[in-house]
């Protein structure tokens, strides 16, 4: 392996053995079985989202499908998930919306109207969040008289169910929860086209605070230390969610971008971010498993090749694509799930041990193609 600091890439190239470990990375004692854990799957299969769960140690995987708490629905562009909690907004054939959430830890799922009022034909979807206690849902609406949309945020108290509306005069894209406060990435459709972080006051329900992004903003998310991570195309920056400015901004040297495309998908822990990153070199695989390390500003991708013999990446696997990546922090695993070449319908989940000794510890093949996993 070779290290390329700063900003650069720690590329993982080392020829990995595929026999099981029999030793913890983290602690460097020998482990027989690990930590028991359950895995809340959500896979998609036919344009339908449904649930499994595994249960699993270090050397044992048992695949439920029967039983996880979420139900089956229909695959939706609007998710937001924050450990083992997962919302989605849900536009049903008469044409209202609704908003599922669950708390896989818990064990709890409840499902809330969203626009009784307007009626999902008359506005916009944008983006979703939660917190503990609120929904929030940002979408735009219909002027009549200015043929453009007004934009809102929408708060909903998940007891009381109570809503309110809090305007913004920008398009908001996504949204993040930390601190109290919600924060939405907007863009000035209507002039200057420049990007900017809307905060809002969860309980108050009001704009509190904007910060200007400029021109190329990509995503948000909230990191591992309750902190707001803008993705930019060259560089990446974190704003202090309770003093509101940036504590921290890292430009990346040419042709080594991270390329967070999937950070609202990936998972954020203990500094690091856990996502699927496009891949230059040309090939049937278009994005790999990547880890970037916040605290050295230094990635590193698992190219199959480097960890799979190519039988097992060709033949016994069959990957076509990386279709997810997730953490277990119990076990010190790192989580891939893949869709099947040939069958746009099969996937699987393979377990491996993360850097500086990646070595494969299973593989657990799937009626469906991984979309997230909770770690419970």
């Amino acid at each position: 392996m070779q290290t390329y600091k700063p900003f650069t890439m720690l590329l993982a190239c080392t020829l990995l053995c595929c026999s099981k470990s029999d030793q913890d990375q983290g602690s460097g004692e020998e482990t027989v079985s690990g930590v028991q854990v359950d895995y809340t799957m959500i896979l998609e299969h036919n344009g339908q989202w449904s649930g499994s769960l595994i249960n699993a140690d270090l050397e044992h995987v048992f695949l439920d499908n029967g039983g996880s708490s979420f139900n089956p629905t229909e695959v939706s562009e609007l998710t937001y998930r924050e450990g083992t909690t997962f919302s989605q907004f849900i536009k049903d054939s008469d044409g209202k919306g609704e908003i599922a959430y669950y708390d896989f830890g818990a064990g709890q799922e409840e499902t809330i109207d969203v626009f009784e009022d307007f009626g999902i034909c008359t506005l916009e979807p944008k983006a979703i969040a939660h917190s503990p206690t609120k929904l929030f849902m940002a979408f735009g609406l219909w002027n009549e008289v200015t043929l453009k949309n007004d934009y809102f945020i929408r708060t909903i108290d998940r007891k009381t169910e109570e809503v309110k509306d809090i305007p913004v005069d920008k398009e908001p894209s996504q949204l993040a929860f930390s601190n109290n406060r919600l924060f939405a990435l907007c863009w000035d459709a209507k002039g200057t086209g420049i990007y900017s972080l809307v905060v809002v006051d969860a309980n108050a329900g009001n704009q509190i605070h904007e910060i200007s992004l400029g021109l190329d903003a990509q995503k948000i998310a909230r990191n591992s230390e309750g902190n707001i991570l803008v993705s930019f195309a060259g560089m990446h920056t974190i704003i202090d969610s309770s003093m509101l400015k940036s504590i921290s901004e890292v430009r990346y040297n040419a042709g080594k971008d991270p390329k967070f495309g999937s950070l609202t998908e990936g998972v954020f822990n203990d500094g690091k971010l856990y996502y699927r990153r496009p891949k230059e070199i040309s090939g049937s695989i278009t994005q790999i498993p990547a880890v970037y390390d916040f605290a050295g500003n230094v990635a590193t991708y698992y190219y199959y090749e480097n960890f799979l013999t190519e039988a097992q990446l060709q033949f016994e696997y069959n990957i076509e694509d990386t279709s997810m990546v997730s953490y277990d922090a119990k076990n010190n695993l790192i989580l891939i799930g893949y869709r099947k070449a040939g069958n746009a319908q099969l996937g699987g989940l393979l377990r491996i041990k993360p850097a500086p000794d990646p070595k494969i510890i299973d593989n657990t093949n799937l009626d469906g193609i991984p979309y997230a996993i909770f770690v419970n």
